[in-house]
């Protein structure tokens, strides 16, 4: 007999938008499960590979048993989550399906400035794409990366907010922005956790960051692009998502 627990919240965003901050602090909470890695992918069709041997060897894949398996384990007391910010840029169609097996989910969306965003995404992941560092890139080569379509639609957060509202009602989607972590950690977690409907715990690592890479300036041409083509969006996002944003 298959599980029938699903999340009652899933974490959705801009990829380095504060999300394994996030993932770190809920699954520390006594009354919250988390899935055992963050980054399920279920959803968008690239599943995790540290979870489907273990758990889904003998289970359909995108099935309502299989997923149920990524939240054994838990106590019936427990409110369960996932965190897969991928899920942001998914097709309206999988969306849908998202609400079709989960009508009752809370949504969690992560935000960033998305010009350092886009230039943490691109440090990241220059090497993997191409097989040699950022820093031996061309302006041209770096530009180039920048517009790829899975580069440019974590930024287009106006986009991806709107196709999840026009699913889930307002009040089950919460923002947070990334730079929140910074200047509030505490008040942001709290916020959260009255969101999901659990009491205010602080782990000791609050103020710890995670995925932290070296920061490194953005070239003047770079930072340039990047403001003229994402910035533009900033007091529609703050008028869709009720966030303040003090972005330059």
């Amino acid at each position: 007999m298959f599980s029938s627990y699903f999340p009652d919240f899933i974490g959705i965003g801009g990829h380095r938008c504060g999300s394994t901050w996030l993932w770190e602090q809920l699954r520390q909470h006594p009354d919250v499960h988390m899935a055992p890695v963050k980054e399920v992918h279920y959803f968008d069709r690239k599943l995790n590979e540290r979870l489907v041997g273990p758990l889904l060897r003998s289970v359909p894949l995108l099935s309502k048993a299989a997923y149920s398996h990524y939240f054994w384990g838990r106590s019936t007391a427990e409110t369960i989550g996932e965190i897969t910010p991928a899920y942001g840029i998914m097709p309206l169609e999988d969306v849908k399906m998202v609400a079709r097996w989960m009508p009752d989910v809370k949504i969690i969306f992560s935000v960033r400035n998305p010009v350092p965003r886009t230039w943490s995404h691109a440090r990241k992941d220059f090497t993997t794409l191409y097989g040699r560092p950022l820093e031996d890139a061309s302006e041209k080569e770096i530009i180039a990366m920048l517009e790829l379509p899975a580069v440019v639609e974590r930024s287009s957060y106006v986009k991806i907010l709107k196709k999840w509202q026009a699913v889930f009602p307002e009040d089950r989607i919460k923002c947070m922005a990334y730079e929140q972590i910074v200047t509030e950690p505490e008040a942001l977690l709290h916020g959260i956790q009255d969101f999901i409907g659990v009491a205010h715990f602080t782990p000791p690592n609050l103020t710890r960051r995670v995925n932290a890479r070296a920061q490194k300036p953005i070239p003047p041409a770079i930072e340039a692009y990047l403001r003229d083509h994402f910035l533009g969006q900033r007091e529609e996002l703050e008028s869709l998502s009720g966030l303040k944003l003090d972005w330059e």
